[in-house]
């Protein structure tokens, strides 16, 4: 069986738990310079505040909103403390972003997955302050639908070979996968439910939903394979690294390289709806000899330009010694949910260079990655022509 564990409303309750005073009262993250809300409290949402509202609008909805900026380095505190209470029961835990997380009780015959997870649920709250919402079931796609359910303080047990029946009257939007595009797309076929998903013929599915088709029906019937894959104490990480054919000091083709690299890992964050705040540039001497530097962003992001400057930066940090390198890496760690929240001020930019990141995808996913390129695509396509001439 498979505890998801999700915290709630967890950046406005870590500033709750830091700060007592705040406890019980209306609050929201974001700050004087935050456009839009980030998290908001429980007995914020109950005056109408919710993510992601403009600031400016969630103060006129709610006058006495107590506004606190982000602490993103504290969130992370936060978040290896609660994680640390599930290896107390069972060492097969994955953590896919800062506030969630999956564990199997499948290896633990001495406590049932419900008491592990109950114990978990109290310990985090009496020692962190903060109240978690978990769903226990024998897939990780009904186990996370099921904690997300009942928030906040929610828990709910799907018995095994009742998975279909639990998910069928609910609305197609607890699809992961499933956001308003694809439910407007649904709803005008007449599929509102997951149940009628789950009845509806592959084919006809098809038409609805293109090649998503397979994996909604799957979904829809209540069946996940994916198994919980350890990541230990450490919490999700994008990766991705390249060993050249020859060994290079050619330090402009190395950061091309990893700009490549890092649009491939945005492009699965956004797939996945996340974001990252740390961004890590590992390189390899050809004597073998590694060297890994780390930036922190202020605030977490999935769009590529915010992540090409620091790659620069981290890039010369390490390579600091007059030998070729052999192979070099970029990581993206310190994984948040949803989108980045711009500043008031960035607002319009930062939809516009979504718009064109959206774009970007769209493009390259119907017709190849070569039929829309960035500089540092066209400066490396250029760079194999002349040496293949």
């Amino acid at each position: 069986m498979i505890v998801h564990l999700d915290a709630d409303a967890f950046f406005a309750s870590v500033e709750q738990a830091a700060n007592s005073r705040l406890r019980g009262k209306a609050i929201a993250v974001g700050g004087l310079k935050r456009g839009i809300i980030a998290s908001a409290s429980y007995e914020a949402r109950r005056h109408g505040v919710y993510t992601p509202m403009p600031t400016s609008r969630a103060l006129r909805v709610c006058p006495h909103l107590i506004m606190v900026p982000g602490d993103y380095e504290k969130y992370e505190h936060f978040s290896r403390f609660m994680f640390t209470y599930a290896y107390d029961f069972t060492p097969e835990v994955e953590i896919t972003s800062i506030d969630e997380g999956y564990f199997d009780m499948s290896s633990n015959r001495r406590v049932k997955p419900e008491a592990a997870a109950e114990k978990i649920r109290q310990a985090i709250s009496q020692s962190l302050k903060i109240w978690v919402s978990e769903g226990v079931a024998s897939n990780k796609l009904v186990s996370q639908i099921a904690s997300k359910l009942h928030k906040p303080r929610g828990f709910v047990m799907v018995e095994e070979h009742r998975e279909r029946e639990f998910l069928a009257p609910l609305e197609v939007k607890w699809l992961p996968g499933v956001g308003p595009k694809m439910q407007r797309t649904l709803k005008t076929a007449g599929l509102t439910h997951i149940g009628q998903l789950s009845e509806m013929p592959l084919d006809s599915l098809r038409m609805v939903s293109g090649n998503r088709a397979e994996t909604l029906r799957e979904y829809a019937c209540a069946r996940d394979p994916r198994p919980v894959v350890t990541t230990r104490e450490e919490a999700k990480s994008y990766g991705h690294q390249r060993t050249f054919n020859e060994d290079t000091a050619d330090e402009e083709r190395v950061y091309n390289i990893l700009r490549v690299l890092a649009d491939d890992l945005i492009e699965k964050m956004r797939s996945e709806e996340r974001c990252a705040r740390t961004i890590s540039v590992k390189i390899r001497y050809s004597d073998m000899d590694e060297v890994e530097r780390s930036e922190s962003l202020e605030e977490p992001s999935n769009l590529a330009e915010d992540f090409y400057g620091p790659i620069r930066r981290l890039l010369k940090k390490a390579w600091d010694r007059r030998v070729r390198l052999r192979l070099a890496r970029v990581k993206f760690s310190n994984i948040y949910p949803g989108f980045p929240i711009p500043d008031l001020l960035r607002a319009e930019e930062t939809r516009k260079r979504n718009v064109v990141q959206e774009v970007l995808s769209d493009v390259r996913a119907r017709y190849g990655r070569r039929a829309l390129m960035r500089s540092h695509d066209w400066a490396l396509a250029a760079s194999r022509r002349v040496k293949s001439d």
